[in-house]
């Protein structure tokens, strides 16, 4: 227990509301924030009041608009890069980045906040890489893993066979692919233990 007050000033420092995010030791036990986004510092005059309203849902970062999901996933700032996979936004933003930025509609699909009916539209696109990151991720239900089990494409229908989702029903099917790869990769997931 003595050791726990050290480790809390000399930890890295991870918000993932929006503020500052670098490893720093501090030696009076208050941080010092840069803030670049929109939170209130006045309201906010301690990282715990902060932390506290976000976990419990009170405040949270919004993406508003295509144009800054864009910029946040082409900055070279690590902080913004981040904040473009974990924020969310309405679904009008996300199907205005996929209709107006056709070379975010992967990214759309990469962010972890991303609704089921974003991922439906995502499912059917015509780029094989958007497919396979639907694919990729956890959120996905199992009858959009059934659709992406008959993808064209064999990296969509092999990230399928891998996902920990997919229905028995998916793999078995995919263990008789034309494709030796997801032949390969179902036959592995079959014979894992549930």
């Amino acid at each position: 227990m003595w050791l726990l007050p050290f480790l809390l000033r000399a930890t890295p420092r991870l918000d993932l509301t929006g503020w500052s995010l670098r490893s720093e030791v501090n030696h009076d036990s208050d941080r010092a924030f840069e803030r670049h986004t929109r939170p209130d510092p006045e309201r906010y005059e301690s990282r715990n009041a902060l932390a506290q309203d976000h976990l419990s849902g009170q405040y949270a970062l919004v993406i508003e608009s295509a144009e800054e999901f864009v910029a946040l996933r082409t900055s070279s700032n690590p902080e913004e890069y981040y904040r473009a996979s974990h924020e969310s936004a309405l679904d009008e933003v996300w199907f205005d980045v996929i209709a107006r930025f056709p070379a975010m509609r992967q990214w759309v699909a990469q962010n972890k906040t991303t609704s089921a009916a974003v991922m439906e539209r995502l499912v059917n696109d015509p780029d094989p890489r958007v497919r396979y990151q639907v694919a990729m991720t956890n959120r996905v239900d199992s009858a959009t893993l059934r659709t992406l089990a008959t993808d064209p494409d064999e990296t969509v229908r092999a990230r399928v066979a891998h996902h920990k989702k997919a229905p028995v029903d998916v793999l078995e099917s995919l263990r008789r692919d034309e494709s030796s790869v997801v032949r390969d990769a179902a036959l592995a997931r079959l014979a894992k233990p549930s």
